[in-house]
């Protein structure tokens, strides 16, 4: 339905000066590339030109679910050794690539928004849009899964400090990866093609893995306050407009582009609300 409304409709809805560039030429990339979406492909193909920018997720989205069988096979099949070492080499790898890709691209380490399209435009081609450079993240959510499932008829026993200690550990690396490439947009920064493959290799899989000590705390009782936020009710009707926001927050992205007709000044206000 929002690729129909894309390549049909959309660009009727208004005017501006910059209204072909960004709604016009969505409508002929859906028209041209519909196909790759409903392929669930279109993280690969005709990547540039793609229809809906932001669908680039639920390919990688589904291209996990096509490969969550090697995880989940040798998570039925074999003992806790073999499974330890395919966690161990998925993590690996899930590190390497995007740190190699990095490093010999001389990439950014994240996607650096205000600075240089040119290297925002390749980090997203090349990084931020690939399974293979996501799979980590996917992975430790599979194993949070595998060991709820193992603990689900019992209650890990947890001494205070242990929990205390996870709880600071994984505060302090979340906060670290949403913070860390705060000195990369200063700049004064000089690039460090180390530090740039370092973020990029770890990032997300230290994020995730903070999330996950979240939701292992909650389901054990080791969450306090913190279970009772996450678990309110009134989370529920709020979950159900996420995926409907998904799908059309971009409509409103490029309306305003398109149709703005004066020029504005980069404020935090702006960024927050535009």
């Amino acid at each position: 339905m929002m690729i129909g409304f894309y390549a049909t409709l959309f660009d009727k809805f208004g005017t501006g000066p910059h209204w072909d560039t960004w709604v016009g030429s969505n409508k002929n990339f859906c028209r041209e590339n519909w196909w790759a979406n409903l392929l669930y492909v279109n993280n690969y193909v005709n990547v540039p030109n793609t229809c809906m920018s932001q669908s680039w997720y639920l390919s990688t989205d589904m291209q996990f679910l096509w490969l969550s069988p090697l995880v989940l096979y040798p998570m039925l099949k074999f003992r806790t050794l073999i499974l330890a070492i395919v966690f161990a080499v998925c993590l690996f790898l899930s590190v390497l690539v995007p740190f190699i890709t990095t490093y010999s691209l001389r990439l950014t380490g994240t996607m650096i928004y205000y600075k240089e399209q040119m290297d925002l435009s390749q980090v997203y081609l090349e990084i931020y849009i690939k399974t293979y450079n996501r799979f980590g993240a996917y992975v430790i959510g599979l194993g949070l899964g595998y060991l709820l499932y193992k603990t689900r008829s019992y209650k890990v026993k947890l001494h205070t400090c242990y929990a205390t200690l996870g709880w600071l550990i994984a505060i302090m690396a979340g906060l670290s990866v949403i913070f860390g490439p705060r000195g990369m947009y200063l700049d004064t920064h000089v690039y460090n093609r180390l530090e740039a493959s370092f973020y990029a290799g770890f990032h997300r899989q230290v994020f995730v893995l903070s999330v996950s000590w979240i939701i292992f705390c909650c389901m054990h009782g080791y969450a306090g306050p913190v279970n009772y936020l996450l678990s309110w009710r009134g989370w529920i009707p709020l979950s159900k407009l996420t995926y409907c926001a998904y799908l059309s927050h971009y409509l409103f992205i490029l309306s305003h582009v398109g149709a703005v007709r004066t020029t504005g000044n980069l404020t935090q206000m702006n960024v927050v609300s535009k």
